[in-house]
């Protein structure tokens, strides 16, 4: 983790000082060409850096090691600095756009050279590399602070290209077409600081696990010995990298609590070592196949099978000592009657099999 977060404030730092001179440069050319979309990208730089700074405040709090009241650590204030960058974004392209307006109402005189277009070209080279670096450093850590910062500034490079025609058109033609070029440029600001906010907004409610991981871990514990069925995986995330979650197996309930402890233990510990994943594991017991076993399954399945919104049953035992049933049952999410659909269903297999008490939960679909 300390490694991690040194080298998002090393990266960081990286393109501070490079944007810090872009600022500094594009403010004088756009001043002495009083060329709006000149000042605008150093504003727009500006921004980055302000950007990179809060990056760099984040990376550092969530490092910090956990204690009494975060016992799981700091990881997710990465996520709120992201959405910190986003409203930063956001809120200079609005301010930008409202400046930008009466640039096409009234035209102002520019007075552009070829130092215009060196410092264009310049800027979109080092933007460029900029971006190319952040995305290779993010990719390799999994910082998404740093993967959002590498897509803006390859984002920039395109916004200047568009402000470097707009300068070859002015020298060629005398046509002014700054103040266009400068609401385009603002609102495509606005469009990447929502996407950097709906993507940070996503991680701070809490997402889908990625199915590539699920799928992986779930097909991982499915080939230790006795584990007959994997379910009800969940991961909580609290940080980049500190994932933790809980799952279910299905085993013979012939096993003993030596053998369980044993195979949880194999499970987490290997898990851990090959997906960096917490995990708690519970117990599915599965009854020793017989007929009588095998007919009273049928006969939910096939009740079940009437049911679309039900996407499947598991955890499934029967307790002849006991006469009951008990089995969990998942509905898609677009089901907006659940628990009366599933009354429906234990009141009919109680009319079928009227010598057994039914137990039923309803699970979440939480992981592919």
């Amino acid at each position: 983790m300390d490694n991690r977060n040194s080298t998002i404030i090393k990266t960081s730092i990286r393109g501070i000082i490079a944007n810090v001179f872009l600022v500094a440069v594009k403010a004088i050319v756009g001043l002495f060409a009083n060329s709006i979309a000149i000042i605008l990208e150093a504003i727009n730089n500006l921004t980055d850096v302000i950007s990179s700074v809060v990056t760099i405040i984040g990376a550092k709090l969530a490092g910090r090691a956990p204690d009494r009241e975060h016992p799981y650590g700091h990881g997710r204030i990465e996520y709120i600095s992201t959405l910190a960058v986003g409203i930063i974004i956001t809120v200079t392209g609005a301010s930008a756009l409202a400046g930008s307006i009466p640039k096409i109402i009234a035209p102002p005189d520019v007075n552009h050279s070829l130092i215009s277009i060196a410092i264009m070209l310049l800027s979109i080279a080092i933007k460029i590399s900029i971006g190319l670096h952040y995305r290779k450093v993010a990719r390799k850590i999994d910082a998404d602070t740093l993967a959002a910062s590498g897509t803006d500034a390859l984002f920039d490079a395109a916004i200047s290209t568009g402000t470097l025609i707009s300068i070859i058109i002015n020298l060629l033609t005398g046509a002014n077409l700054e103040g266009y070029l400068a609401c385009i440029i603002s609102i495509l600001i606005i469009k990447a600081g929502f996407g950097v906010l709906l993507e940070a907004w996503r991680d701070l409610i809490g997402r889908r696990v990625d199915s590539e991981l699920s799928l992986a871990i779930k097909k991982r514990i499915a080939k230790f010995p006795n584990v007959s069925g994997v379910y009800d995986l969940m991961l909580h995330n609290y940080g980049p990298l500190q994932v933790i979650g809980c799952v279910s197996i299905q085993v013979p309930d012939t096993m003993t609590a030596k053998e369980l402890h044993k195979l949880t233990r194999e499970i987490s510990t290997r898990i851990f070592s090959e997906f960096r994943v917490v995990l708690t594991i519970g117990i599915y017991a599965e009854n020793t196949d017989t007929p009588k076993h095998r007919q009273i399954r049928n006969t939910i399945e096939s009740a079940i099978a009437k049911r679309p919104e039900i996407s499947q049953m598991h955890g499934f035992y029967v307790d002849d000592s006991q006469k009951t049933i008990a089995f969990d049952i998942i509905f898609d999410f677009s089901c907006p009657h659940k628990t009366r659909i599933k009354n429906h269903l234990q009141r009919e297999l109680h009319s079928q099999l009227p010598n057994y008490q039914f137990f039923i939960t309803i699970d979440v679909d939480a992981a592919d």
